[in-house]
């Protein structure tokens, strides 16, 4: 039983490895000189923030996701039990939900417009409007994943006494 706990928590660490690496690849290629204004670098940077996205991003969320859920209904019997962890799982949830109903849309709306940038009658100013958004919502899954992780290691009470906290 111990070994299956801590093999869910290694793939639970690898797929928050997954995800946050992704997050900072993303802000390391939107660094790169000529990121925001050399057509060529722009979609270069676009194809691999959506590589990044594909190998990385996403199955980092999927495997957080199954080993998360896995590990509470294991090891916790219930989702609301423990306030620590309810907070937890809803800020899980706003991640999720921005991460696939926000940021993987605007990533491929990007590499798209990245992509027509060969035209030579195209206006930077749309995929600068679209980094707008994505310089909105992609530090605050940045910020989310931060506190979901100080809370998963301090596990706080929140004001509940008398329940454990677990381990």
């Amino acid at each position: 039983m111990t070994t299956t706990r801590g093999l869910l928590r290694l793939l639970h660490f690898i797929g928050l490895a997954m995800f946050l690496g992704s997050i900072f690849g993303h802000i390391v290629l939107g660094m790169l000189p000529g990121a925001e204004t050399d057509r060529p670098t722009i979609v270069l940077v676009r194809a691999a923030i959506a590589l990044l996205t594909q190998v990385l991003t996403v199955p980092g969320v999927v495997l957080l996701v199954v080993t998360g859920l896995w590990m509470v209904g294991a090891y916790y019997g219930s989702f609301f039990r423990l306030r620590w962890l309810t907070v937890h799982q809803v800020l899980g949830a706003l991640i999720l939900v921005n991460t696939v109903l926000i940021l993987r849309p605007l990533g491929t709306q990007m590499l798209e417009v990245a992509r027509s940038l060969h035209e030579n009658n195209f206006d930077l100013g749309a995929l600068h409007e679209l980094e707008g958004r994505e310089a909105t919502f992609g530090p605050i899954n940045l910020l989310l994943s931060l506190t979901t992780i100080i809370i998963a290691i301090f596990r706080p009470a929140f004001g509940q006494r008398g329940v454990k906290a677990g381990k």
